[in-house]
């Protein structure tokens, strides 16, 4: 249909130009609308924000050192056999950051999650140690870590 046919049929009392605007404005609306809505559900500029990853007991954590007997702890976590490895979140991934650093190793910020760089350092310290270098922290590892010299 041509401009001036649309003009025409519009004028001798038929709507359905106008109707195809006005569904079109209406889907073009819902759409914006649609696509705002799920930017704000994805983003939620008003939630509260978690530390680090949002993961439970990744965070900031403090390393206070305390010596009992010939064992050195941080201050995040007692434990000296339970397994902490790759993927590890809370504070016994964050007492093994604390150590490696008072071993004077690397493993990143201290955040409670046992990520690629806390691995390399505890293989590191499990190497320099004559241990088998699995990254893994068991029983052999933590006395490793707690050992003070």
């Amino acid at each position: 249909m041509t401009p001036a046919e649309n003009c025409s049929a519009a004028q001798n009392g038929n709507p359905e130009p106008e109707i195809r605007v006005a569904a079109l404005s209406i889907a073009a609306g819902a759409l914006l609308i649609s696509a705002i809505t799920s930017a704000l559900l994805i983003t939620d500029p008003w939630r509260e924000q978690t530390p680090a990853t949002g993961v439970a007991g990744v965070g900031k954590y403090a390393c206070t050192y305390i010596r009992h007997g010939d064992e050195l702890f941080a201050g995040n976590s007692t434990t000296a056999s339970r397994l902490v490895m790759r993927n590890t979140t809370g504070p016994d991934a964050a007492e093994v950051q604390c150590l490696l650093l008072r071993h004077k190793l690397s493993p990143g910020d201290v955040d409670g999650y046992f990520g690629e760089r806390t691995e390399a350092e505890v293989k590191r310290l499990q190497r320099m140690d004559h241990v088998p270098a699995d990254g893994i922290v068991g029983e052999q590892t933590w006395v490793l870590l707690r050992h003070v010299e």
